[in-house]
């Protein structure tokens, strides 16, 4: 694979949005098919793109994933300072319906 180059992505992403999607699709899938958790990634990677399809723009695309990934270093924060502590099994239930 090659060495990611911020500014060709950045061209093409103005050139051709639609090939840049597709391209960036294909580079996540393969960093994600070369590790271990896989599978995990694969799911991260959906819940990624469900906020950025959701999201009525870039603006609040980023808002979201930012949250998302606070949200997971406060997990990971909290586990650090109680490591005999069980994690947190809830589930965050996401509301798919599209806003009118």
């Amino acid at each position: 694979m090659e060495i990611f180059n911020f500014d060709e992505w950045a061209a093409l992403a103005k050139a051709s949005p639609d090939e840049f999607e597709v391209r960036r699709s294909h580079y996540i899938e393969q960093i994600i098919s070369r590790n271990n958790n896989a599978t995990r990634l694969r799911h991260l990677q959906w819940r990624i793109d469900t906020e950025r399809k959701r999201a009525r723009t870039t603006f609040k695309s980023y808002l979201q994933l930012s949250t998302m990934m606070w949200d997971s270093f406060i997990l990971f924060c909290d586990a650090m300072e109680n490591p005999r502590s069980e994690p947190s099994r809830q589930a965050q239930i996401i509301d798919l319906r599209r806003k009118s």
